[in-house]
């Protein structure tokens, strides 16, 4: 936009230059002039009034300076002024309308400014300027461009809106500035000083030109510009916001306007949850025997629910547009609000959650009202005066909060008016700001990649995995979110989400918290997954390793019935002294994986933390992780446990027992499986003490070690190989096969595990068929059967 800076004098050039056309005897505007038919600027001359809105706003948060002197300056402050315009036609100039702008005006400024002397000392100056919403009133006028004649007025392309400085000095506010100076290390201000005064409202367009409508008679402008805050000094400059829209009226005609706050396109509720005492978010440690008496309540203290508090708030305004002598009685707010349990996916705790209002009407600064409740309604009404202007502060109380507030009017003569959006003939203003049909705030959609998308869509396909898209939860519940940790976290609306809580009570050194740590991380890392690691207090946690209750471990719990689809379900993960010394991951069926839901969590063996180098740990976490969303081994089974036992004279056998007795397998060569160096030949024995050593033998080709030699699923822990045809031969596995750190897109191994290399066999083979291709087995959704492998 071009700002042109013109004087009063071209006001009256105006008029002069228009005063040569009149204006027709019909009242407000005629039915022929509102329509599209006459396009040319002329159109606008049966235009008797204009009225609508204006609004304008900063918000700036650390803006840093230099003066002139070297010295850092410091800059945080917001300003919001919004009220009604109404001007009627000159009748000695039909493309002239002048009258007034009343509105309220508030700001906050923080100002510092820190000082270095020439011996090095320091001293910071910040003087804090604080103005409530004020009522003011200053001139307005629009008019078309005064450089085209009137006689070719239809060639006009463009107006002018004036308010404010230049025709009438009375944008000045009332403030109060607190002036504090902190020398260098001192414990407090030296000095502190008050003082209440006028300060001149900055950031007013002096004259705008704005392009005309191209049809209609509904004059918009909307800009976005650079000036000195109304504390600010020299090229101090922040953001300004300003918007207007205007709209023809009748002579008598009286119109309400609500409006919504500035920045109201990007507001979303949010909500804040305090007050919680330890018991609230705290539960017992995960019971690791079979048996248990605990039962729901034992992990849901019986103290009061949670306070729930306001984690956003927007006010809204109703504005009377209409002649100066006409003014409301009464103007009163009604709040329609969703009552969605508790105020996030997973809080508070069942037991916990409420189902009150997720928006509550309260009290503004500068308008009293009654408030009340009607049935669903929420009612906020001004006493008895009279009003050119109400406001009303909507407070947010849950993350996915939705509503719609309206407004209206008592005039004094007792007619009723229904207030109206400034853009549209519509009566109800939807919170957030949202599209018909949704209960998602239209800039997160934006914002996240999901517009066009229904609120109870799940259909991420990221990563594809098994290709069935979601992860149980609704786009809906994404956006209202989870508490993590602690803190409110978002799902991702295009990236599939999973759910762990790492048990503090069994992975309880500092060793165990890393492993189990890095290994969720490497799960993230090869899955692609987006993973939210929760905290006890956070879900509702199993009483057993067997204790596979679909109300338990949900993550979604707190839902209405509109957009859920499925209570999704995380994984608990944590270290159990196992009876075979093995890391297991505890399903409902022995026979098959499944999701989520099909396990009540993840046990590391506390007798492996001892053992296993922290690189095996760390992959076993991984891989058992994979289980929960149904990735499979590359093979069943395939490896046994033995004893490999020299004896006295000599010869090697493979038993079942350490002292060589049991089962005992005369072993003719122990060979070198990577060298092929014979490492021992019955035929040439050396006799000595006996030696035995505990091995993990892997059978047959297409089991548990086959396939991708860097797949976390794939089995590494074995060291001697048996192949086909050699029952007497054994292979052995030095160094040790390294940990997976990866997820295999094919069932194919590429080293060791290769097939087909005529120098080398396959130490493993080719994982089975079916198996494998681990990258395209992931299922994270409850709501999907998880097919078997």
């Amino acid at each position: 936009m071009r700002r042109l800076v013109l004087s009063v004098v071209l006001l009256q050039h105006v008029i002069a230059c228009n005063s040569s056309t009149t204006v027709s005897p019909a009242v407000g505007v005629p039915e022929s002039m509102s329509s599209d038919a006459a396009l040319g600027a002329s159109r606008f001359a049966n235009v008797q009034v204009f009225g609508g809105t204006l609004s304008f706003s900063s918000d700036a948060s650390e803006k840093t300076f230099t003066d002139e002197n070297g010295s850092v300056v410091r800059l945080s402050c917001s300003h919001e002024a919004s009220g009604a315009v109404y001007l009627e036609q000159d009748p000695e100039a039909v493309f002239y309308w002048s009258g007034n702008f009343r509105g309220t005006a508030s700001l906050f400024c923080v100002r510092t400014k820190k000082l270095v002397f020439p011996d090095g000392k320091t001293v910071t100056y910040k003087d804090t300027w604080t103005g409530p919403s004020h009522q003011f009133e200053t001139n307005a006028r629009v008019f078309l461009d005064p450089f085209v004649p009137p006689e070719t007025i239809d060639d006009a392309t463009r107006f002018a809106f004036v308010y404010g400085d230049d025709l009438n000095p009375s944008t000045f506010i009332p403030v109060s500035k607190k002036h504090e100076e902190f020398p260098e290390a001192s414990g407090g201000p030296r000095e502190e000083l008050e003082d209440e005064y006028l300060i001149r409202w900055r950031g007013i367009p002096s004259f705008d030109f704005w392009q005309l409508p191209d049809s209609g008679l509904a004059l918009h402008g909307e800009d976005i510009d650079e000036q000195v805050a109304s504390c600010g000094e020299g090229d101090e400059l922040i953001t300004w916001r300003f918007k207007f829209d205007l709209v023809p009226l009748g002579v008598d005609e009286v119109r309400l306007i609500l409006e919504a706050p500035p920045g109201y396109d990007a507001w979303r509720p949010k909500a804040n949850i305090v007050g919680l005492t330890p018991d609230v978010f705290e539960v017992p440690p995960l019971d690791n025997s079979i048996s248990t008496s605990l039962v729901l309540g034992s992990h849901v203290a019986s103290s009061a629910p949670p306070v729930v508090k306001p984690g956003s708030s927007a006010i809204f305004k109703a504005h009377l547009v209409a002649a100066p002598d006409k003014k409301a009685k009464t103007m009163r707010f009604r709040l329609t609000s969703s009552r969605v349990p508790g105020v996030a996916g997973n809080s508070p705790l069942p037991g916990q959650a409420n189902s009150d209002f997720d928006l509550a009407l309260t009290q503004s600064a500068g308008t009293a009202l009654v408030l009340s409740q009607v049935g669903e309604l929420q009612v906020g009404t001004t006493p008895d005066g009279q009003y050119r202007m109400a406001s009303v502060e909507v407070l947010a109380q849950d993350w996915g909060a939705y509503g719609k507030i309206e407004a209206g009017a008592t005039m004094e003569d007792g007619t009723a008016v229904v207030a109206v959006l400034s853009s549209s003939n519509e009566t109800e203003l939807r919170i957030p700001q949202r599209a018909p049909g949704s209960n998602i705030a239209t800039s997160w959609k934006s914002q996240r990649g999901a517009s066009g998308r229904a609120d109870s869509d799940d259909n991420e396909s990221t990563p594809v995995g098994d290709g069935s898209n979601g992860d149980g939860l609704t786009l809906y519940e994404e956006y209202r979110g989870f508490w993590v940790q602690g803190k409110h976290v978002e799902g991702d609306p295009n990236k599939k989400d999973f759910f762990v809580h790492i048990d503090p009570t069994g992975l309880s050194s500092s060793s165990a918290k890393s492993i189990a740590a890095k290994g969720v991380s490497l799960f993230e890392s090869v899955t692609a997954l987006v993973v939210h690691r929760l905290d006890r207090g956070e879900f509702v946690p199993p009483l057993s390793g067997t204790d596979f209750s679909p109300d338990r471990r949900v993550i979604n719990f707190n839902h209405d019935s509109v957009n859920h689809k499925v209570d999704q379900h995380l994984v608990v993960l944590t270290s159990e002294w196992t009876l075979d010394g093995n890391s297991h991951s505890r399903r409902s069926n022995l026979n098959a994986l499944g999701t989520p839901k099909a396990f009540s969590r993840i046990e590391i063996a506390k007798q492996a933390m001892g053992q296993l180098s922290h690189q095996q740990l760390v992959r076993d976490v991984a891989h058992e992780l994979g289980h929960t969303v149904n990735v499979s081994h590359h093979g069943e089974g395939g490896e046994v446990v033995r004893y490999l036992v020299f004896r006295p004279d000599g010869s090697l056998v493979e038993a079942h027992d350490k002292l060589g007795t049991v089962n005992p397998v005369v072993i003719r060569q122990l060979v070198d499986e990577v060298t092929q160096g014979v490492l021992h030949d019955d035929a040439n024995r050396i006799p000595g003490p006996v030696k035995s050593t505990p091995v993990k033998v892997s059978l047959l080709p297409e089991k548990q070690h086959s396939g991708d030699e860097n797949c976390v699923m794939r089995y590494n822990d074995a060291n001697v190989v048996v192949r086909a045809g050699q029952p007497d031969v054994r292979y052995w596995i030095a160094p040790t096969e390294t940990p997976g750190a990866g997820l295999c897109s094919d069932g194919l191994g590429k080293t060791f595990n290769k097939t087909g290399v005529a120098a080398r066999p396959s130490r493993h083979g080719n994982a089975a068929v079916g198996r494998g291709n681990c990258v395209h087995q992931l299922l994270v959704n409850d709501a999907v059967p998880a097919p078997t492998r």
